[in-house]
C-alpha cells in the first residue's frame, strides 16, 4: 500500500514552460500544437491520479509557475478554463481509490487567488508532488520549498505513461475564457461541502470582480427535503462555506446570506441592489 501523507500540494504542468520530450524512433521533435496539448492534459490527469494516492486528508491543486494577473490575454491555456474539468476528474479519481472524504481544491494561477507560498504555510502542506523540471521548467525546486516539505518529482513516471503512440485529443477550453461580472449571487444548501460545491464556488470566485454573493438554504426552506433529519445544521454549512473561500481568496469580497424566506419571496428580496 502506498504511504499517504496529510496534506498534499500538486503542480500541474503549465503549456507555457512544457518543454516536450516525446519524440519518434527517428529522432524527429516537431509535433503538433494539439499533440503538445494534449499530452499535456494527459500527464495532468495522471499528475492527479498521484496525488490522489499520495494525500490521505487533503489535496491542493494548482499550476507552476508564478501567479498571472487575471486579464493576462495569453493565458488561454490555464487552469481558468480547466478548472471544472479538473475537479470532475479528481472526483471519479477519488470514487475509484475510495477515498471520497479526501478534502480536494483547486486553486487559480492569477493574482486575486492566494500564492504558492501562502497555500503551503496555511495548511501545513507536507508533500508537494510535480513533474519535475526535466518536463516543466516553472516546477518548484527543492530549494524554494521549506525544510519540512518533501517533494516527489514524477518525471519518470509521467514520461513512461505519455508517449506519441498514447497522443489524446481532448476537449477543452483554450479560446474561451470565462467571462468576468461585477457581481455574482448564487445559492444552495451546501450540506457536506464536496467537490461539486467546491467546483461551483471556485467558478463563482474566479468569474467575480468585486462582489459576490451567497445564499445558504435556511431551516424553514428544508422541511419539505427527504432526509432533512441528517443535514448538517446551518451554522455548519454556513460556516463550511466561509471557510472554503477564506482558505481560496485574498481579502473579503462576499456576503453570506441565510435564505430562511418562502420560495415565493425570494425573487423580490433576493436582489443585489439590496446588498450594496
Amino acid at each position: 500500500m502506498t504511504e499517504q501523507t496529510a496534506v498534499v500540494l500538486l503542480e500541474l504542468i503549465n503549456l507555457k514552460s512544457f518543454v516536450p520530450q516525446w519524440t519518434s524512433a527517428s529522432g524527429e521533435s516537431s509535433i503538433s500544437t494539439e499533440q503538445v496539448e494534449s499530452a499535456v492534459l494527459l500527464a495532468n490527469n495522471k499528475l492527479l491520479e498521484i496525488g490522489i494516492q499520495q494525500a490521505e486528508e487533503k489535496l491542493l491543486v494548482t499550476y507552476t509557475g508564478g501567479q498571472l494577473s487575471s486579464d493576462d490575454v495569453d493565458d488561454s491555456f490555464s487552469l481558468r478554463n480547466q478548472m471544472p474539468d479538473i475537479y470532475n476528474v479528481l472526483w471519479d479519481f477519488c470514487l475509484a481509490q475510495d477515498k471520497i472524504e479526501l478534502d480536494c481544491r483547486v486553486f487559480m494561477n492569477t493574482s486575486e487567488f492566494k500564492s504558492k507560498a501562502a497555500i503551503i504555510k496555511e495548511n501545513k502542506v507536507q508533500l508537494v508532488i510535480n513533474a519535475g523540471t526535466l518536463i516543466d521548467s516553472a516546477c518548484l525546486a527543492r530549494s524554494a520549498l521549506p525544510k519540512s516539505v518533501n517533494l516527489m518529482e514524477t518525471s519518470k513516471d509521467l514520461m513512461d505513461y505519455v508517449g506519441r503512440d498514447r497522443y489524446m485529443l481532448y476537449d477543452h477550453y483554450l479560446t474561451n475564457p470565462m467571462p468576468k461580472y461585477e457581481i455574482i449571487c448564487l445559492g444552495g444548501t451546501f450540506d457536506q461541502l464536496h467537490n461539486g460545491h467546491k467546483k461551483l464556488l471556485t467558478v463563482a470566485m474566479h468569474m467575480c470582480t468585486k462582489k459576490l454573493i451567497i445564499g445558504v438554504t435556511g431551516t424553514e426552506m428544508l422541511q419539505k427535503k427527504k432526509n432533512r433529519s441528517m443535514i448538517q445544521s446551518l451554522e455548519e454549512r454556513m460556516g463550511n462555506v466561509e471557510n472554503f473561500v477564506h482558505s481560496m481568496r485574498t481579502g473579503t469580497y462576499y456576503f453570506l446570506l441565510n435564505f430562511m424566506l418562502l420560495e415565493h419571496q425570494l425573487l423580490t428580496a433576493f436582489n443585489p441592489r439590496n446588498y450594496f
